[in-house]
């Protein structure tokens, strides 16, 4: 009997499993910079651009207290 208690937890669990990893559309890729306005860091994104063109790539400008604040928080980028 204890037997079947377990065995059914562990079908329980591989249908939560499927029912979130089977069948779903894959997440929607981007690519996210947070970075202050430099020329450097814009020659930098404009190659990234060049280079990966097809992905989604999102560029924000901060002060330095707003950029670091960000990090600290690891939240630099809005979401979408």
């Amino acid at each position: 009997m204890e037997f079947l208690g377990y065995a059914r937890q562990v079908v329980q669990q591989m249908e939560l499993l499927e029912s979130r990893y089977i069948d779903k559309k894959p997440a929607k890729q981007r690519f996210c910079v947070s970075t202050q306005h430099y020329t450097f860091t814009t020659n930098a994104f404009v190659e990234l651009i060049q280079r990966f063109g097809n992905l989604p790539i999102i560029r924000r400008n901060f002060s330095a207290m707003n950029l670091l604040k960000g990090v600290l928080r690891s939240v630099t980028v809005q979401r979408l």
